[in-house]
């Protein structure tokens, strides 16, 4: 797979987007671990596409995405769905599923090992 050096096309949102959205959560709330698994020292890597899915739909898809503070936390709003996720900690849920709930993409994170200087899943 080729590396992007533009966002634009990135997460792009189409007609299919309800659809999609309506399948994936019915998968990732009946098979949520199946479709998760993270490694302990993957974590702030998902925190970190986190921000970046969020920043970049509510930049491209403003009128769909937005975020605002609840309960002195920061929220991403899928206006779509009507629904408010916490981007910050403790999250409703992990910020990877997460990423999976907004936009309808696959995610994954790769490591790269200090030692090794390889890549690793």
């Amino acid at each position: 797979m080729a590396k992007t050096t533009s966002m634009g096309n990135w997460l792009a949102i189409d007609d299919s987007r309800n659809e999609m959205h309506v399948a994936r959560e019915q998968l990732l709330n009946k098979k949520q671990t199946e479709c998760v698994k993270v490694k302990p020292d993957g974590e702030v890597a998902c925190e970190e596409l986190l921000v970046k899915v969020v920043q970049h739909l509510c930049i491209t898809n403003p009128d769909r995405f937005s975020t605002l503070t609840k309960y002195g936390r920061e929220h991403v709003r899928d206006k779509l769905i009507f629904k408010d996720y916490s981007i910050v900690r403790p999250f409703e849920c992990h910020p990877l599923e997460l990423c999976a709930r907004l936009a309808a993409a696959d995610f994954s994170i790769f490591i790269k090992d200090p030692f090794t200087r390889k890549w690793y899943l």
